[in-house]
């Protein structure tokens, strides 16, 4: 009798195709699922880094502005909605809201807003009772300014609510301190012609050459508003350096007697002070037609914090017995104040 071998045919069931196939949607599924949520990962990076990119842009530009611009109508972005700038008011040693301004990005789709705050440090500085206070302690707040840029963008929700759209914003915020350092000059011409009065005193008449507020310039919040000038917000000590270019209409009268004899004297004048500042320049008119001198006011003169503005005066005079007719040919004068030093 015959013998026969039965030989099993290789291959896969139905079940083993159905659970591949199921394992393979599920991969599937898993990658695209990845997939999209990485693009929406990106997406959301890339509108983050967008606004950034706007918050800081618009940081630099105000950190780019001197002090006294910052937080005023001449110090606002020449792309923010003029509707939209508002500057508030408030007076000096007040803390608060000074300015706020908003605009879009020509670039992309987000909007960005700034608002500037008047600060103060010092202010709040507090002693246990007041037998803790040093002997002569005196509190000098230090005035900042504290900017805050705001961007805001759309953001696109995902899955299901795809075409819902959420309002997302990026925050900066910094700080510019009071300077140091502030640097102000003026200078006048033929002009303002000037003739020394022969007269040993600086009271008499043409005897200023010049005069300029002292402080903080605040610039003109419109156009046709006068120039404010604010004191200096902490005690400042000065350096003031001036030059004069001086023009001798008439040599006949200074030749004729002794014109070793005939000078020039000049100083400056710090508001309604009849003395002068400690050093006081005395030129030669003939051989010496520009006259410079550095002077300052340090220690116990140092300018100390007002309400008001201080004012400074340069004037000259003429030795009384000098003839002749001297006028301003020019004149410039450079005032550095710094912070007060303490021993």
């Amino acid at each position: 009798m015959p013998a026969y071998r039965l030989h099993r045919q290789s291959g896969f069931t139905f079940l083993e195709i159905l659970v591949g196939t199921i394992i393979l949607m599920i991969g599937i599924a898993s990658i695209i699922a990845l997939v999209l949520w990485g693009r929406l990962v990106l997406k959301q990076s890339e509108n983050k880094a967008a606004a950034m990119n706007v918050a800081f842009s618009k940081m630099e530009e105000y950190l780019a502005k001197s002090y006294s611009r910052i937080g005023t109508r001449q110090g606002a972005s020449p792309d923010a909605i003029e509707a939209s700038i508002n500057v508030i008011p408030r007076p000096q040693g007040e803390e608060g809201q000074i300015f706020s301004e908003r605009g879009p990005d020509r670039e992309s789709n987000i909007d960005w807003e700034v608002n500037v705050y008047q600060d103060y440090e010092g202010n709040d500085e507090k002693f246990p009772s007041p037998k803790d206070v040093p002997a002569g302690h005196v509190v000098v707040t230090i005035p900042y300014k504290r900017i805050e840029v705001i961007a805001r963008y759309q953001e696109e929700s995902p899955g299901q609510q795809r075409g819902i759209f959420h309002q997302r914003a990026v925050r900066l915020v910094s700080i510019v301190p009071y300077p140091v350092l502030h640097a102000i000059s003026k200078e006048v011409g033929a002009n303002s012609a000037l003739v020394v009065p022969a007269s040993n005193n600086y009271n008499g008449p043409n005897s200023t050459v010049l005069e300029m507020d002292l402080g903080a310039l605040k610039p003109r919040e419109n156009p046709s508003d006068p120039p404010v000038s604010l004191a200096y917000e902490t005690p400042k000590e000065i350096l003031i350096i001036y030059n004069i270019a001086i023009k001798i209409d008439d040599f006949k009268d200074l030749i004729d007697d002794n014109p070793g004899l005939y000078t020039i004297f000049t100083s400056c004048f710090l508001d309604n002070e009849t003395e002068p500042m400690p050093v006081e320049t005395r030129t030669p008119i003939l051989s010496q037609p520009l006259i410079s001198n550095v002077t300052a006011l340090t220690g116990a003169r140092a300018l100390k914090v007002q309400s008001g503005k201080y004012k400074l005066r340069l004037k000259w005079r003429k030795d009384p017995n000098a003839k002749g007719k001297i006028s301003l040919r020019s004149a410039n004068i450079i005032v550095i104040a710094f912070e007060e030093q303490k021993s």
